[in-house]
């Protein structure tokens, strides 16, 4: 059992998982204690910061889904890929838990159950659940790409992640519609575990939204930025170096005429 490659790289990768479980298990807190909004933005901010050189602050399953799919350099190890992920499970059960007793924020259960508001409350859900994890996981993989991040400013880019993690949320709560989703099976999962310990479970009813379809927006996200935001950009990209091109020409023509003159 030693000699399995996960457990090679778990040895290797220790504080790496380590700074991921704790980073995840802090951004549980800050979910569950804000719910969204700019204060949650502010405080998601601070956390990318913390480990982002060390871990590459995922703190969501999702999002390291999207690294083991991609198909460059940033590419994810699988077995890596799937410590990852328990370690983020593993830090989001934590701070539910820490929140949850030391701080009783208990009524917060409710931050998985679907209202019954409009006409089909469980398929906008899950469309909006699709949509925020879609445009978290995006920003990660082009922000992060150096080829195509928009700055190069690190912090910055943590800025627009962070951003991007808030325009998501706020989708996952149209007015008011339902309440809002974590965008984060772990920290879904770690509520559903706590709820489920005290007699809660009845607030849970459609809480398997939030546990599946964050996946496919990662899916979703990881095709458009292999399949359409590469092709886009590198097709961009070559359309300035035409034009350079074609200027450095015509500087040169332009010189070129008075002395053939």
């Amino acid at each position: 059992m030693a000699d399995h490659p996960i457990m090679h790289t778990m040895f290797e990768s220790l504080m790496i998982l380590i700074f991921e479980m704790f980073g995840t298990g802090m951004l549980t807190m800050l979910f569950i204690s804000t719910s969204g909004g700019i204060g949650f933005g502010i405080g998601f901010f601070v956390l990318l910061i913390f480990s982002a050189r060390i871990s590459g602050s995922h703190y969501n399953p999702v999002v390291t889904l999207a690294y083991m799919l991609r198909k460059d350099a940033g590419q994810f190890n699988k077995w890596l890929g799937i410590l990852y992920m328990l370690a983020q499970l593993g830090g989001a059960l934590l701070g539910a838990l820490f929140i949850f007793y030391c701080f009783d924020c208990k009524e917060t259960y409710l931050s998985l159950y679907v209202n019954s508001n409009g006409n089909y409350p469980w398929i906008q859900c899950a469309i909006s659940e699709t949509l925020g994890a879609f445009i978290l996981v995006l920003a990660y993989l082009t922000q992060t790409e150096e080829n195509y991040k928009l700055s190069s400013d690190a912090a910055i880019t943590l800025l627009l992640i962070s951003m991007s993690y808030v325009v998501g949320l706020t989708l996952s709560d149209p007015v008011g519609m339902w309440t809002q989703s974590p965008l984060n099976p772990a920290i879904a999962l770690s509520i559903m575990t706590f709820a489920t310990f005290d007699g809660n479970m009845n607030l849970m009813s459609f809480a398997w939204i939030f546990l599946t379809f964050a996946w496919g927006g990662s899916c979703l996200a990881v095709l458009c930025f292999e399949l359409v935001f590469k092709k886009a950009a590198n097709a961009v990209e070559h359309k300035e170096e035409m034009d350079e091109e074609n200027k450095e020409i015509e500087a040169v023509a332009e010189i070129s005429q008075p002395l053939a003159e």
